[in-house]
């Protein structure tokens, strides 16, 4: 599998922001002829998700406009070190608008920034 890419974050026991915590978690996207993979690697996120409204709920074209933008101001941040913590954003995500990616990974990439915005308390 090629990895498209990889967001490394920093916390204890979840993705993001802990201070006192050197524990990693991590989110990838994997390409495997044709097909991807996103992998949530965060304690607490897949029992949030369990809980969230079925994939059923929503459309294809509505999941993939919120994460390109999404992941657009969530790369913006990356770039703007001075008004935002490198803990918080660490890396750039590599998410390509043009791609087409299966509407169970933009599911749940989609329920990664909601949750992510509730537990960090952030506006994407």
């Amino acid at each position: 599998m090629k990895t498209i890419w990889q967001l490394i974050l920093i916390g204890s026991a979840t993705i993001f922001f802990q201070c006192s915590s050197s524990n990693t978690a991590s989110v990838q996207v994997t390409e495997s002829e044709e097909e991807y993979e996103l992998v949530v690697l965060e304690s607490g996120f897949n029992s949030w998700l369990a809980t969230q409204p079925s994939i059923n709920m929503y459309s294809l074209s509505f999941l993939r406009t919120k994460n390109i933008s999404f992941v657009a101001e969530y790369n913006s941040r990356v770039n703007n070190r001075t008004s935002y913590s490198v803990d918080l954003y660490p890396q750039r995500i590599d998410y390509s608008a043009i791609e087409t990616y299966d509407k169970e990974l933009e599911y749940t990439l989609y329920n990664y920034f909601i949750y992510f915005k509730e537990k960090y308390n952030q506006r994407l």
